[in-house]
């Protein structure tokens, strides 16, 4: 048996500490006065606290200059990143200012190429028409336009994209460009103007407005305005509310620096998963466009539309829908509104005040509802229209709705046969079949699973377009593809850019309008006063 025992305590009560000993039988002996080996170590309370005060010196010591060198790095990492910021705002001005210059300068090409087409065709000697030819052909080759793209898709073979090639499809698609924003984006007036303006489109005399709800992707939004960018379109934006305040001033700087380009005062916030003010936000663009310019047609969009139209092209559809509206519409279920609210104009009090003013019985006559898209093609006497009458309270009661409450606004006026809006559509196919308008203003491709998707990635059950859906997208009819996404594919909507500029400067006609297709669109026949219904109707069963 052992029993531990403190041999010397009573010796030693000046110390703090000291070891136990143990006493017992052991080695065949029971003298407990034999006690077993053992060493001893004693610390008294002065040696223990001298100990303890250098162990702390020591770990401060270290802490402070684990500290020093912490903070010296990162202030060293922190100038690093400042210089090397510098250097690239310095880079870009230069970069600037000389594409200035490069504009400039082919700005004097074509003023001496049109002094030397002048010259032509006034009668000169044959040698001089010669020599006058070689020289024009020389500044011709010269200062042809070249689209420019970002040095992320400098890369890019956009021809055999388009053209189909598989296996350079299949290198691409394996590493997708995400376009990263950058945090030094020049921002002043003459960069801004330098980016958008610089190759200025051919004027066609023919206005056009959109207007955009967007709340991302500033430089996306920016290359996507030079697309299209013309001194006589119009240009709308709605930001939304809980934007990052980063994308908030880039969008206000843009309006500021040019003069077709506006914001609307109010922005509200808006769900793009349930369309909670969508339509509010787009009537704030309507009301604000509706007061600007010459312009025939306004296109409704969303951040991640991506037109594939250029402007001659828009101006060419539009004027084969002379005047009627492109909407899309399609039956709309009963869970999407409150049944139970008044739908008529009277209840809502739609005509109040206003010039239009359609018969009692139509005033009491409950709206058709119908469900579409959001994005829509309107004429500039529909706008007119639905800025005298007041949709205010329609639109509230559509947004008290749990889902697609966006998507009814559009449609259902379009087919309000008894509210008479210009350019609208008959209701009478809609009424006993479960018929639908698929518009030409977006092509979109609703699927369930990612695997359905060229690309491979689904949001929202909709497929996001790559560049597996160029070769389609090209001979599309439709206005605009929804959804393309700067942070998914980058390359793809480089080169939809790229095409656009290919057939607006170096007349590319890769896939010519087929203009008999638009001209006889059951929404334009109707509108041409073509009111044989039952042609139309089965004209829309056949699309």
């Amino acid at each position: 048996r052992f029993e531990p025992s403190c041999n010397i305590c009573h010796r030693y009560k000046g110390f703090s500490w000291i070891s136990w000993g143990r006493t017992g039988m052991y080695s065949g002996t029971t003298d407990p006065s034999k006690p077993l080996p053992m060493k001893y170590h004693f610390l008294s309370g002065r040696h223990a606290r001298r100990k303890a005060f250098l162990v702390l010196v020591i770990f401060v010591s270290l802490s402070c200059f684990l500290l020093y060198y912490v903070v010296t790095s990162l202030n060293t990492h922190a100038l690093t990143v400042k210089a090397h910021r510098q250097r690239v705002a310095s880079l870009e001005k230069q970069i600037l200012a000389l594409e200035k210059e490069i504009v400039l300068g082919k700005r004097d090409l074509y003023k001496q190429n049109t002094v030397i087409s002048d010259a032509l065709k006034s009668g000169v000697p044959d040698e001089v028409r010669r020599q006058l030819e070689q020289v024009q052909r020389s500044l011709h080759s010269l200062a042809v336009p070249r689209f420019k793209h970002r040095p992320e898709t400098s890369h890019l073979d956009c021809r055999r994209l388009f053209h189909k090639d598989k296996r350079y499809m299949a290198e691409v698609g394996r590493s997708r460009i995400v376009l990263v924003e950058s945090t030094v984006l020049n921002m002043d007036c003459e960069s801004i103007r330098l980016r958008v303006l610089r190759s200025p489109q051919p004027l066609t005399g023919y206005g056009i407005a959109f207007a955009r709800i967007v709340h991302t992707d500033y430089e996306f939004l920016e290359e996507q305005l030079r697309a299209n960018y013309s001194p006589e379109n119009h240009y709308c934006y709605h930001v939304d509310s809980k934007s990052p305040t980063v994308f908030k001033e880039r969008m206000t700087k843009l309006s500021t620096c040019l003069p077709n380009v506006y914001l609307t005062e109010d922005h509200l916030e808006v769900d793009g998963r349930t369309g909670k003010n969508v339509n509010f936000a787009h009537m704030a663009c309507l009301k604000l466009l509706e007061k600007k310019g010459s312009w025939q047609y306004v296109v409704l969009q969303q951040t991640h539309d991506v037109v594939i139209r250029t402007n001659q092209e828009l101006k060419r559809i539009f004027q084969a829908l002379n005047g009627s509206n492109d909407v899309e519409i399609g039956p709309c279920p009963a869970q999407n509104y409150d049944q139970r609210m008044k739908w008529d104009a009277e209840s809502l009090g739609v005509f109040h005040n206003s010039t239009w003013r359609p018969s009692s019985e139509a005033l009491k006559t409950p709206l058709f509802i119908v469900k579409g898209a959001v994005q829509a093609s309107l004429s500039r006497e529909a706008v007119k229209w639905m800025t005298r009458v007041n949709l205010t309270k329609l639109i509230g009661q559509f947004n008290v709705g749990k889902q697609s409450t966006d998507e009814m606004l559009m449609s259902s006026l379009q087919i309000a046969e008894e509210w008479e809006m210009p350019g609208r559509f008959t209701r009478r196919c809609f009424l006993n079949d479960s018929l639908s308008y698929d518009a030409i203003t977006r092509m979109v491709q609703w699927r369930d699973t990612d695997s359905q998707c060229k690309a491979g990635f689904l949001r929202h059950s909709v497929c996001v377009l790559g560049i597996e859906d160029l070769p389609f997208i090209a001979r599309y009819r439709h206005i605009l593809v929804n959804k393309m996404m700067p942070s998914f594919d980058y390359g793809a909507i480089a080169c939809v850019s790229e095409l656009l500029f290919n057939r607006t400067y170096l007349g590319q006609n890769d896939h010519p309008l087929n203009m008999t297709f638009y001209e006889n669109l059951p929404t334009v026949r109707f509108h041409n006063s073509l009111n044989d219904t039952r042609l139309l109707c089965q004209a829309l069963r056949q699309l």
